[in-house]
């Protein structure tokens, strides 16, 4: 739903509409460095209020049985002709700082991984001799499909994990991600 609401209106709407329902939520903001651009509300395991800011105004996107907040906040719906096809520049800048986030992660994870396995190669090439080698290079290619995550033990959003492998694809989409936010 677009709302013709600030992100801050709207996040103060749907946390005074909330704490009213005594609901449990936990948010998380994403920031880039133009300022606030998306909150998301965790109610329970999968549940998700997500609040989108752009410059035209605010997009919500809100779980099924929530249609006491859809009514209030239909006050403020902004009623386009049609939707905006064309990505701001703001979310190619948080497109960008995710893939910068998990280039980060796999350089981490690619040298952590490489040292264990050559530690481990080393060690099992003293208890069994001519077989550490052969060790090292049948366990690398697993390590490099195994995704690298930042949080542990529970569900993660895209943004939060990545695939060691995909490294060149990353740096890839970093490039042109760099390149289309000149243009604009």
């Amino acid at each position: 739903m677009s709302l013709s609401l600030n992100i801050e209106k709207v996040m103060e709407i749907v946390e005074e509409f909330l704490k009213r329902k005594n609901a449990r939520f936990e948010v998380k903001r994403f920031r880039t460095r133009y300022g606030l651009r998306y909150i998301e509300y965790r109610l329970g395991f999968l549940k998700k209020i997500k609040i989108f800011s752009y410059m035209w105004g605010a997009e919500i996107i809100l779980p099924r049985g929530f249609k006491e907040l859809k009514s209030i906040l239909s006050v403020y719906e902004l009623k386009l002709p049609e939707k905006p096809k064309i990505k701001d520049r703001w979310d190619y800048v948080l497109e960008l700082q995710i893939y910068e986030k998990k280039v980060g992660m796999v350089k981490r994870a690619i040298a952590i991984r490489t040292v264990m396995l050559l530690l481990i190669g080393a060690f099992v090439e003293n208890v069994y001799p001519d077989s550490g080698l052969k060790f090292v290079l049948a366990f690398l290619p697993i390590l490099l499909l195994i995704p690298a995550q930042r949080g542990w033990g529970q569900f993660v959003e895209p943004s939060e994990w990545a695939i060691p492998v995909l490294y060149p694809y990353y740096r890839m989409r970093i490039r042109r991600l760099k390149e289309r936010c000149n243009e604009i």
